[in-house]
């Protein structure tokens, strides 16, 4: 009898810690109660997409210590979590593999499209995995979450280039296109952008099976030239304004000009690193991670892209599971707050639907009726 006791002792102290572990970081956050009604009104309503995100690995084994189906505590994002914070759908880069493995770019990929494909499945009353945007908005409809699957680098070709169609049949949507050490995209005696002749066919290939072009890892003269010679609109997946935070890795008024010109659209990340430079300079100094910066810093890359390019050419993309995000933000169950600050900012019920979602559906749209030509 003591034993049995103690054991449900321990199991209720043990429920107790789970829930109080996975309370929303949202509700940390100090909130005006109307505006805070209306923020979560309008968030409920929108169609909220993720543009980037990784999944964890728990273990060294990604076919067994892979978990989306439930809160582990090592992942910031999840299907509950998702739910949690309003999230519809997102792209989770592959691939799952460890660094030990990069030799077999293309080995590791498969391996990984199969590992998610199996995972999610294992989920159906959850999630499922969305080919098509007309599969997002179904799985929207039916109360579970999209998993799209991207690549990030195109060195996982191989340097084959009959890996874009391939890729595509096994279900990826979107590949970030860049160069390195195995796939040369750029032609490096350029200075305006002309790619090689084996960039050229990447995105005269992706342009045609209706795979989603992110450049958000390439030069400044990469982008360029990969927005030129893409005939669908191309996004930066996860980037922030160079404007505000003036380091490579994100991305000129210049450049989000030229997506905005193609029908593209810049998806903001919420990483501190990329999003302040005092918080930079700061882990650097002290070779861990400072305080979060507060949400407002990540508010301000969103408001200098629109005030820059419109509104229709502006998204979310969190690269969660890749860096310490702002305060509220620790987890995808936090997401509402971007709403309310939004609101806060003055913007309106339809611009915010387009910010938190909409824009990158219209994209995705695009990209598929373009390769139906």
């Amino acid at each position: 009898m003591k034993a049995k006791i103690l054991v449900s002792l321990t199991f209720i102290c043990f429920l107790f810690i789970i829930s109080v572990n996975t309370i929303p970081a949202e509700s940390n956050q100090k909130k005006e109660p109307k505006l805070w009604e209306k923020a979560r009104k309008i968030h409920d309503e929108a169609l909220v997409l993720d543009a980037h995100a990784h999944p964890v690995i728990g273990g060294n084994n990604p076919r067994i210590d892979l978990e989306l189906g439930g809160k582990t505590g090592k992942s910031q994002v999840d299907f509950i979590t998702m739910k949690e914070g309003g999230l519809d759908g997102l792209f989770l880069a592959l691939p799952l593999m460890k660094e030990e493995d990069r030799d077999k770019p293309v080995k590791m990929i498969l391996d990984s499209i199969e590992i998610i494909k199996n995972h999610v499945q294992k989920y159906p009353l959850l999630a499922e995995i969305a080919l098509i945007p007309a599969d997002i908005r179904k799985i929207h409809e039916a109360g579970k979450r999209a998993v799209l699957l991207s690549i990030e680098y195109s060195d996982r070709l191989g340097g084959r280039i009959e890996m874009v169609e391939e890729y595509y049949k096994r279900g990826i949507r979107s590949i970030t296109v860049t160069h390195d050490e195995i796939d040369r995209l750029e032609n490096e005696s350029s200075s305006e952008g002309r790619l090689s002749d084996f960039g050229r066919d990447v995105i005269e290939r992706m342009n045609r099976v209706g795979m989603l072009i992110d450049i958000t890892h390439a030069s400044d003269k990469l982008q360029l030239g990969v927005i030129k010679a893409s005939q669908a609109p191309v996004i930066a997946s996860h980037s922030c304004m160079r404007a505000l935070y003036d380091k490579p890795r994100n991305i000129s008024d210049d450049m989000l000009k030229a997506l905005a010109d193609k029908g593209g659209a810049v998806m903001v990340t919420f990483a501190c690193g990329h999003l302040s430079r005092e918080y930079a300079e700061k882990a650097e100094k002290e070779g861990e991670s400072p305080p979060s910066v507060n949400i407002e810093v990540l508010i301000d890359h969103i408001d200098h892209a629109v005030k820059t390019i419109g509104v229709d050419h502006v998204g979310l993309g969190s690269d969660f599971v890749g860096h310490v995000n702002p305060v509220g933000l620790e987890t995808a169950s936090g997401l509402p707050l971007i709403t309310y600050h939004l609101l806060k900012r003055g913007y309106s019920e339809r611009d915010i639907k387009k910010i938190l979602g909409g824009n990158l559906l219209n994209i995705l749209e695009k990209v598929d009726e373009i390769s139906q030509r």
